[in-house]
């Protein structure tokens, strides 16, 4: 049997049923209808139901104040999803200098946005010390209020491309702070109540000695951002990475083409499934904005499948004395099983609530005397993506391979990825399949799941030889 296993302009920083052969291109993509020939648009999000943008394209309802190579400075503009007609966002947000990237709360009413942090100066007379910060603003019967400075912004370096977690509570952005690790790094503020806390730079994970900018979350806290100093296709690229249970940030994943290329590529926004998104490049010249469908997901990290552990040793380490001349020790272990002695081992047959007792009953009449321990043992399986399987298979047997028993108290699964190893994909929760040469395959399963209260979506991989 053989086995098979396995910044005042610097804000330009720059269903398949089952199986697809490995020559599906992970994304599609297509230029969006509003992006023009003669001027950039990036940094597209979601709001309401359109996009709102950043873009230099001239509108007969959006005046164009000119830079002096008589290209239009940077407005805050909005295309519906109907006709994806562009207007201006907001005449209370607009300035005479460069305006925007811009993010949303998730209800919508509260914006964080950059711009320059004089806008009462002449531009002609702009001063150097005139950075780019960041700005909020909140909706007030359909107008957006008072614009109210990040108390962070400051006169010595740029503080642009804000994003807003969807839970509100941690605000992203770039900075050419020269005390980081590059030109720009990307940093954090968590949300403490009544004020930002200090900035975090996301640290050497991230940041290079490059530049590193345009920072998008998702609805679990995983962040794409753009890169020119981790290597990639040229220019700038997008990577994806998220925060590990240790608070460590993981090493970056590179995305797939054709949203990457040599060319510059950033500003990536997606739905909460990944299902599809909005991304900017200079790939024709001036930036534009793309649409992507994902054809065949990434599978961003994958960790090896553990086996669930159901048996324990136990020890009696409480200090009261028992004469054993009269009474004996008796594990019970709440799922009917029960063992004598100080020590005891036992396997329970899976998942669940368990009361464990010890108690000194006499020997002679079996009755408790007391009750020397007692605790609630909660046992719960690993929560993972599970993949069934044999562990070894002939080449060009048929196998089985079963993602169904995967499930998660108080979630749903949404979809399922297979990454099978030699080039073949599927989406289907259980499939048969053969491999054709012998070899060590490494099979993994991506989830997407989402919490039944929350609606918040994340993302689980295992991987698995065979």
């Amino acid at each position: 049997m053989k086995r098979l296993r396995y910044f005042p302009v610097l804000l330009i920083l720059l269903v398949i049923p089952h199986l697809a052969e490995a020559q599906v291109e992970s994304y599609t993509i297509k230029k969006t209808r509003f992006s023009s020939k003669n001027s950039d648009e990036f940094s597209p999000v979601y709001y309401k139901d359109g996009l709102v943008f950043c873009s230099n394209m001239s509108r007969s309802l959006v005046k164009n104040y000119l830079t002096p190579d008589d290209k239009g400075l940077l407005n805050i503009v909005f295309a519906d999803t109907l006709n994806w007609k562009v207007r201006l966002f907001a005449r209370e947000l607009r300035t005479m200098f460069n305006d925007g990237p811009a993010s949303f709360s998730r209800n919508g009413d509260t914006v964080y946005f950059s711009r320059n942090i004089r806008t009462d100066v002449n531009r002609d007379d702009a001063s150097p010390r005139n950075k780019l910060g960041i700005f909020t603003s909140v909706l007030e019967d359909g107008t957006w209020g008072k614009i109210l400075d990040f108390r962070f912004n400051n006169e010595y370096y740029n503080i642009t491309t804000p994003f807003i977690s969807p839970d509100g509570k941690r605000l992203f952005f770039a900075a050419d702070n020269p005390e980081g690790m590059g030109g720009t790094d990307i940093y954090y503020c968590d949300w403490k109540g009544d004020y930002w806390d200090d900035p975090v730079n996301m640290g050497p994970e991230v940041n290079t000695k490059g530049n590193e900018s345009y920072p998008t979350v998702n609805s679990e806290g995983g962040v794409f951002f753009s890169s020119d100093g981790h290597p990639g296709l040229g220019g700038k690229d997008i990577f994806y990475t998220r925060q590990a249970d240790d608070g460590k940030w993981l090493p970056p994943v590179h995305l797939n083409a054709p949203v990457n290329s040599k060319y510059d590529d950033f500003s990536l926004v997606a739905d909460p499934m990944m299902n599809s998104g909005y991304f900017a490049t200079n790939r024709e010249g001036t930036v534009d904005i793309y649409k992507f469908r994902t054809n065949v997901p990434q599978l961003f990290y994958c960790d090896r499948q553990r086996e669930n552990q159901y048996c324990f040793s136990f020890s009696d380490n409480d200090k009261i004395f028992v004469d054993t001349r009269y009474l004996e020790l008796l594990w019970n272990f709440g799922d009917g099983s029960t063992a004598t002695g100080p020590d005891a081992e036992h396997c329970f047959k899976g998942p669940g609530k368990y009361q464990v007792r010890l108690d000194a009953r006499d020997k002679k009449t079996g009755h408790v005397v007391f009750t020397k321990l007692a605790f609630d043992l909660d046992l719960r399986d690993i929560e993972q993506s599970v993949i069934l399987s044999p562990l070894s298979a002939m080449a060009g047997e048929q196998v089985t391979l079963d993602g169904l028993t995967s499930s998660f108290e108080g979630s749903t699964v949404m979809n399922y990825t297979w990454h099978l190893g030699d080039g073949q994909y599927s989406k289907e929760g259980k499939l048969q399949h053969t491999f054709d040469r012998a070899g060590d395959y490494d099979i993994r399963l991506g989830l997407k799941v989402r919490n039944d209260k929350t609606g918040v979506i994340r993302e689980l991989c295992s991987v698995k030889p065979i």
